[in-house]
């Protein structure tokens, strides 16, 4: 009996292929996906910034369930109740609003975006015309390194960006089905249908302009069947009608006080429209901008240069896209970025919205659609075919230009992180009722020289308008002083690429004297060389003698200053010197401070002789009933060199040393208390 057997059957070339493209798709766009969280993983050590400090204060008040229901006229974020419920589960969970992760909320979001902006352009361009992986690739890369935006992602507070958009891109994922063959009634439809709704109102829970997000949907819908002149989708219709129906609620619930006061100045005048739409057009051609910038400088023709390169530009591409029968994708993508950018622009004043650029991060979804779809017909009709590998590689160095760009952004404001750590380490440990001065204080930063022609490139960092400054130190972990903060000129200092600007009252030498013994904690900011950074300069206490065993005491006929503690350590290229003083106040000649660093040899190879305060207070002017802690920084080049400072006071007139004795009634020898410096780079 003959036994039958079938060959091997042996797979195609095209089953091949076809399997082939799902660890092909898998490769591109997870590469694109590890490369925008590893972009922005470092906004996770920025600290709370701008009005972070005033939204927790505000949190505090509310639980998960009863933010939903906040008094609108109590001002705060209370008509975003969904981003702000991700900052009360952090603190219910962790016990405070953890800096690193409420940061990482909007990492994560912006890496779940870019997934949903390749999830649907892979969908649009198989309904539109543009299939394959480079459509969907170049839409997500454009959307995940996009450079104006960046300021959505590494703020903490700028959360209900990146919320709205991720509950918005699900509704119009869900909406697309809405009108598919296999879901067109029944359970099906309805259970979509309602999961479409509940993500509208999600995004407009999550920032006030969320529903928009019913009407994109809508106008997908309406794109998507213009070639055959169809009714749009009645179940469309409905989530845009519910969409739009909750600002109307919005308004009539929301109280009066909201829409006055300072919420008045951020609403837009006729004037403001204008400059406005071309902030929203230089960000619809950022890459081109860039390309100008540096040859036309900061000029004043900077709007009419940027409508002439936005109207040439996008007619040039829409020309391509035309020939290339991709126009509904072109004219899609335009008007996604069209409708989310005409809310602002007619409602936000420009003051408000060019220090925004976390405004353009929905609207940037229509930027990356569009252009995506545009460099994807002009790879594809290089010819011949071989270009279009060096071609993309192009197009890959440009867009991957914004990831330099916002590291610098993050790098920056994460030298606060620092300062301020250390600044609230030293308050958890100090008395409830300690005061805190802040000298020149950081209010927001930019770079010097700016990539773009208008708005801001940098971060606000301060809310100093109906903010007090103790809610600023208290979002850190919530230890909250008395703060104040003030000005002072003489002693501010610059960075050579970023630039700060400082609120607070300016005062003279006079005036900062004044506030200092009005104080118990004082810190200055410097900007200079190595970059931001608080330094202490003094701890203050009332003290009606100085402590027992002092280092040194310190005497000029009935003139007494009491050295009553001193500790020198060195970290890297600087020396930290800590000095306790106390005088009786009957210093009536002036006296200066000297500090001179020896090296091992006994050879003297640093001077750095200043008053007290880094050269604000001097000696013979510290009154008497305190005690004060001084911290001095000394930065010099042959600092790694210097293993003893010696310290003293001299009198200004004939520089004639004070004698120094020791608590055991010994002298210090030629009036100089001797410092060991040791290595340390803990700051205590």
């Amino acid at each position: 009996m003959a036994v039958s057997r079938s060959m091997p059957s042996h797979p195609s070339a095209a089953s091949l292929a076809a399997r082939s493209v799902v660890p092909h798709h898998l490769l591109i766009f997870g590469s694109i996906l590890l490369g925008v969280f590893a972009l922005y993983a470092p906004a996770v050590g920025l600290m709370p910034l701008h009005d972070d400090a005033v939204n927790i204060f505000w949190l505090n008040g509310f639980t998960l369930t009863s933010i939903f229901g906040a008094n609108w006229s109590q001002g705060g974020a209370s008509a975003r109740p969904m981003a702000n419920a991700l900052w009360i589960l952090t603190r219910d969970l962790f016990g405070w609003y953890v800096p690193g992760i409420i940061h990482m909320w909007n990492v994560w979001l912006h890496v779940l975006n870019t997934a949903l902006v390749i999830g649907l352009a892979t969908r649009l361009g198989r309904r539109l015309g543009l299939t394959g992986t480079m459509f969907p690739a170049l839409g997500g890369a454009i959307f995940a390194f996009f450079p104006l935006s960046y300021q959505a992602v590494i703020w903490a507070g700028a959360i209900y960006h990146p919320a709205m958009t991720a509950f918005g891109l699900l509704a119009v994922h869900t909406s697309l089905g809405l009108y598919a063959r296999s879901v067109a009634s029944g359970g099906a439809y309805w259970a979509r249908w309602g999961i479409c709704a509940l993500c509208a109102l999600a995004a407009a829970l999550s920032h006030e302009s969320g529903f928009m997000f019913g009407l994109l949907a809508l106008w997908l819908n309406l794109v998507i069947r213009l070639p055959k002149r169809a009714r749009p989708s009645l179940g469309v219709v409905g989530i845009a009608a519910v969409a739009s129906l909750y600002p109307v609620v919005y308004r009539l619930a929301l109280a009066t006080e909201r829409f006055g006061g300072q919420a008045a100045a951020l609403l837009a005048s006729p004037a403001d429209v204008g400059p406005n739409a071309v902030y929203f057009a230089q960000s619809a051609v950022g890459w081109l901008v860039l390309l100008l910038r540096p040859i036309m400088g900061l000029t004043a023709s900077a709007p009419q240069i940027i409508l002439v390169g936005f109207v040439v530009a996008v007619g040039l591409a829409c020309v391509l896209l035309m020939r290339q029968r991709a126009a509904r994708l072109g004219l899609l993508a335009l008007g996604w970025w069209g409708l989310l950018a005409a809310l602002p622009t007619v409602t936000l004043s420009h003051a408000y919205v060019s220090f925004g650029p976390r405004l353009l991060y929905a609207p940037s979804v229509g930027v990356a659609l569009f252009w995506g779809a545009v460099v994807t017909c002009a790879l594809r009709a290089i010819k011949p075919p071989w270009l279009r590998r060096p071609a993309l590689a192009g197009v890959a160095l440009l867009l991957t230009w914004g990831a330099p760009y916002v590291l610098d952004r993050i790098h920056e404001t994460a030298r606060l992180t620092a300062a301020m750590t250390a600044v609230d380490r030293d308050l958890r440990g100090s008395d409830p009722n300690a005061r805190v001065l802040f000298v020149n204080m950081p209010w927001w930063n930019a770079p010097r020289y700016p990539s773009f022609f208008i708005g801001a490139e940098g971060m606000p960092i301060f809310q100093h308008d109906g903010a007090p400054a103790s809610t600023w130190i208290g979002a850190v972990s919530g230890t909250y002083r008395d703060t104040h903060y003030v000005r002072h000129e003489a002693s501010l200092t610059y960075d050579a690429r970023w630039q700060y600007g400082q609120p607070g009252p300016t005062v003279d030498d006079d005036g900062l004297r004044r506030a200092v013994f009005a104080s118990t904690h004082v810190y200055r900011f410097d900007y200079d060389r190595p970059g931001l950074r608080a330094q202490r300069l003094a701890l203050i206490q009332p003290a009606a003698a100085p402590p027992d065993r002092a280092i040194a005491t310190l005497r000029d006929g009935a003139a007494q200053v009491v050295i009553w503690d001193v500790d020198a350590r060195r970290c890297g290229e600087q020396i930290a010197l800590d000095l306790g003083w106390w005088s009786n106040g009957r210093v009536e000649t002036p006296v200066g401070v000297f500090v001179h660093g020896f090296n091992a040899q006994g050879e003297r190879v640093v001077v750095a002789d200043r008053d007290l305060l880094d050269g604000a207070l001097p000696l013979h002017e510290l009154p008497s009933g305190v005690l004060i802690r001084e911290r001095r920084l000394i930065v010099a080049g042959a600092v790694e060199f210097v293993v003893e400072l010696r310290v003293g006071v001299y009198r200004r007139d004939g520089l004639v040393r004070w004698q120094a004795v020791r608590h055991d009634g010994l002298e210090w020898p030629g009036g100089e208390v001797i410092a060991p410096v040791r290595a340390s780079c803990d700051s205590e």
